[in-house]
């Protein structure tokens, strides 16, 4: 066990308060983080404005001064500073990952749902691509923890992260923030903020923040993993009379960066390595036997001619369970039989030893003991639009109304768009292995995702013993993937009762822009592009697929919170949710031979021809043409009793919840019953299993809060229970023989788990000294399934497989704590200097099951316990608009996993964190 180290950590930090406690001079007043985190807060967590202290919720509010004073400047940094949660991407770059108490995910495609809604304003952000986003002007972020299945209803199953941005004011202010940091990072950041008018106001941001990455890609000689983000706010506020507010806003941000760097780990397993270095079966060497396959001698290996699979006859992803006969066949291209079909040597397709070399480029690149060195042959690209307009209008009552001694009414509506286009190397390896991504046609747009949301909320106090909140919600949401003219006409005009269709091609009349039934139709603007051999078969190694998806969601909500008296409160909410969700999905060939008579070289993707004919759109394509709706009413109930100030206490109140959240239903678009992987019997089983049912979850919490010393501390603590049924979990199936497509494992979504959760939340704030500040945050998280069985794909409508011992693949850890202490000195000019130093720690970590698991551990999928320690030194004048900072993050370099798992033919992919990282910031303020 690593908890002596951890403790050592602890003790570090606590020795380094004792020095600053003797022998410094300590400064008059507060430090910045003490005032920042110290202060009254006001949070809208209940839809209306309220003391945070007040709330008989586990939800941890961060203002704008306080990121600034702990250096948090985007949303994945704060994992390191809240318990139980996890903001994180996946191994392609803005596909994100949000996990509240162990539940959540994040899907990159749109037909699927995770059960963590993020907001802007009170706007739901849909989907998990881009969804992350840098601290720029928010007024601060709110954490909600469990679920939030009352007042916020959408994907609130785990708990929900709002963001309140900063709002024009009525007077002048402005600043500009210059950083420079590793690994080539630039950042500019402007705000200003004009009073129009007296009752008009004008606040405008902008942002551009690069970075160069902190990966190095061998191949291209070159950094690699950077970012490139443009972002541009504008808002007005209009006091419109004594009654009404209305706030507008504009925010539009622009990613340009890399994909993820990540290295392959050659890890093959022994049977494999015994072929591959001593030659298939007796009587059948394998071409390479017994030649050197060192990097960079690829003359040595034997290879004749294209080889038995230039003809495209062995694709990549046929099958046969007679090892003996792969390994045949794989060296005899006359036999007429289906190809390699296993995994052992399927990028052996590339030519006889393809498999050895690219193994031996993963071997190199990990023999350096460099983590950080890829190889991408691949010119990749993570490329994200987001634009929203939101409007928000509140009234406020100037006295009763009816029964009400005060009243107000929000109303809100807001506009979405997400355009997201990507080009992907996965295998980190030489050759045209697994790339994908979108078309590279200058007009593609990959997948794009429009919202319109609308809602309107009332809230009232009748007397002083009841607090109302009601109100209606509207949700619209669709998505399309390969969203080109020919697609979305082509699902509007076919009609499988009897609509139009050309009986010469089978294609709907009025689409046809070929001669032959053979030949390409149309090629759409999107889709998304397999490419992983040159010159093969389009419905076997190289294929595109497109889709549509949409949800409607409608509900009607009620929170009412009765002052029984002066100490106890009761609370009682509910909602009510219907959800509409449909989906067409479609997968379809290229034309033979057209990506490699295209491919311009490494740095380039060729420009397929799409095989789009009635068998391949229509006979074998569409496979998820489905719809489903859900009903659900999700209440709350939760009593408080305020503590009355004591000698020690100021404030206090202890609270008891249970809420329950509902997660809608969705569909499983990658599970293709046509794969001729599954035997015709086995089809409709298949079908039965694309869609896939709500989840539900109740939540049993116990805290406490409170205020002592004189308001030189402030606490929060809880625990709770969580009964999580029918779990949409995530199941991966082994498809290392490719029966099932292309990918190593598929993935598809069922009910398929109960399970227990358990875990203990403490946030402590104190100020014990003047000058002083101190910050502890600790979280511990059970998570144990109470049953979970799954369907067996190779024998579907049998038995379930249960594997109620599997780990439970939620990135959390199963302890964190994070500590910082800070001190501003007051210097002999009236300057003040902050040093503050934080560690954030966890337990060991095993990628490859997701959990600690004690024992066994991966050799490369597992993560060491560790302390990632940050600095901060701030310096402020006694007099004048600027402030200079220098900062550090994980000064100690740790190597931190965020992802790992199997790749191809006999690999492992690892991804990591950045090293360590030193920079500088400079702000200048004008007005304020």
């Amino acid at each position: 066990m690593k908890f002596k180290r951890y403790m050592l950590g602890a003790m570090a930090l606590s020795g380094s308060v004792l020095l600053f406690q003797s022998g410094q001079v300590a400064a008059q007043g507060q430090s910045a983080s003490a005032a920042a985190m110290l202060e009254e807060v006001v949070v809208t967590a209940r839809r209306r404005e309220e003391n945070l202290q007040d709330l008989p919720l586990s939800i941890q509010a961060i203002t704008a001064d306080a990121m600034e004073a702990q250096g948090i400047y985007n949303m994945q940094q704060l994992t390191d500073f809240v318990p139980n949660v996890v903001l994180t991407e996946d191994q392609r770059k803005n596909d994100t990952r949000m996990y509240i108490r162990g539940i959540g995910g994040g899907f990159s495609n749109p037909a699927q749902v995770f059960g963590v809604g993020m907001y802007v304003d009170g706007h739901y952000l849909s989907g998990s691509l881009g969804a992350f986003m840098s601290t720029l002007d928010i007024e601060r972020v709110e954490i909600l923890r469990g679920p939030q299945g009352t007042l916020f209803g959408k994907n609130t199953t785990g708990g929900a992260i709002s963001i309140i941005s900063a709002k024009p004011g009525p007077e002048f202010d402005s600043y500009v923030t210059l950083r420079a940091a590793s690994y080539g990072q630039q950042d500019l950041r402007a705000m200003i903020n004009l009073p129009i008018t007296d009752s008009f106001f004008f606040r405008g941001n902008f942002a551009t923040e690069t970075s160069d990455g902190h990966y190095y890609n061998r191949f291209l000689d070159d950094s690699a993993g950077g970012t490139d983000q443009q972002s541009l706010g504008l808002a007005f506020r209009w006091e419109l009379g004594d009654n009404w507010t209305i706030d507008g806003r504009l925010a539009s941000a622009d990613d340009r960066d890399d994909n993820q760097g990540g290295q392959c780990r050659a890890y093959p397993r022994a049977d494999m390595y015994t072929k591959l270095m001593n030659g298939g079966t007796p009587g059948n060497p394998l071409p390479f036997a017994g030649k050197d396959l060192t990097l960079g001698t690829a003359d040595d290996v034997t290879y004749n001619g294209p080889g038995p699979f230039a003809s495209g006859s062995g694709a990549w992803g046929s099958r046969n369970d007679d090892t003996s006969l792969r390994i045949a066949n794989f060296i005899d291209a006359g036999t007429g039989l289906a190809g390699p079909g296993g995994s052992d040597f399927r990028v052996d397709a590339l030519y006889p030893g393809a498999n050895a070399y690219f193994l031996n480029s993963c071997a190199q690149d990990f023999a350096t003991g460099d983590v950080f060195n890829s190889y991408q042959d691949y010119n990749t690209r993570s490329y994200v639009d987001n634009d929203m307009v939101t409007i928000n209008a509140l009234w406020e009552s100037d006295g009763a109304i009816g029964p009400f001694e005060a009243a107000s009414l929000q109303i809100q509506t807001g506009s979405r768009y997400t355009s997201y286009r990507y080009q992907q190397d996965r295998d980190f390896g030489p050759g045209i292995i697994d790339h994908i991504g979108n078309n590279p046609n200058p007009n593609s747009r990959g997948i794009q995702r429009n919202t319109d949301e609308f809602e309107i909320i009332f809230s009232g106090e009748i007397g002083d013993r009841v607090t109302l909140t009601a109100g209606a919600y509207y949700f619209n949401d669709e998505a399309q993937a390969g969203s080109g003219t020919c697609l979305s006409q082509w699902i509007a005009a076919w009609d499988p009762a009897g609509g139009a269709v050309d009986g010469t091609t089978g294609l709907p009349a009025g689409l046809i822009n070929g001669k032959t039934d053979d030949d390409v139709y149309c090629t759409p603007e999107g889709g998304t592009l397999f490419h992983r051999l040159p010159d093969s078969k389009g419905d076997r190694r190289s294929s595109t697929n497109a889709g549509r998806t949409t949800g409607e969601s409608t509900a009607l909500f009620g929170h009412a919170v009765f002052h029984l008296n002066d100490a106890w409160d009761l609370a009682i909410g509910a909602r009510w949710m219907h959800e509409e969700r449909g989906q067409a999905h479609i997968e379809y060939g290229i034309v033979r031979g057209t990506c490699s008579q295209a491919y311009a070289g490494p740095l380039e993707m060729c420009n397929p021809t799409y095989l789009m004919n009635r068998k391949t759109m229509v006979e074998d394509g569409i496979h998820a043409n489905v719809s489903a709706e859900f009903d659900e009413v999700t209440p709350l109930i939760s009593i408080s009793r305020q503590f009355a100030p004591g000698d020690t206490l100021d404030s206090g109140m202890l609270y008891a919840t249970i809420a329950q959240g509902f997660l809608t239903g969705a569909f499983n678009d990658e599970l293709n019953p046509n794969n001729p992987g599954f035997t015709p019997a086995q089809r409709q089983n298949v079908l039965d299993i694309i869609p896939y049912g709500p989840e539900y979850l109740t939540n049993y919490e116990f805290g406490f809060k409170g205020t002592l010393l004189d308001g030189r501390v402030r606490m929060a603590a809880n625990v709770f229970y969580m009964d999580y049924t029918d779990k949409q979990e995530a199941i991966n199936v082994d498809n290392t023989d490719g029966r099932f497509g292309p990918d190593p494992s598929l993935e598809y979504t069922q009910n398929a788990a109960d399970v227990d959760i358990k875990g203990i939340e403490l946030e402590l704030r104190a100020s014990p000294w003047d000058g002083g500040f101190i910050s502890l945050d600790l979280g511990y998280l059970e998570s144990v399934y109470a049953s979970f069985k799954v369907p067996d794909l190779d024998n579907l409508g049998g038995p379930l497989i249960d594997v109620s011992n599997s780990s439970i693949a939620n990135r959390t850890p199963e302890w964190t704590v994070t500590m910082s202490v800070e001190h501003a000195f007051l210097l002999g000019n009236g300057a003040t200097l902050t040093p503050q130093i934080g560690v954030y720690m966890q337990p060991d970590f095993e990628w490859r099951s997701g959990i600690d698991v004690g024992g066994a551990h991966h050799p490369i999928c597992h993560n060491d316990g560790y302390s990632k320690v940050r600095g901060r030194v701030s310096y402020v004048p006694q007099q004048g608009n600027w402030q200079a900072a220098l900062f550090g993050y994980n000064i100690t370099d740790e190597r931190i996993l965020f992802k790992c798992g199997p790749g191809r033919s006999g690999s492992y992919k690892s991804f990591y964190e950045a090293p360590a990282t030193w920079g500088a910031e400079f702000t200048m303020r004008f007005g304020g």
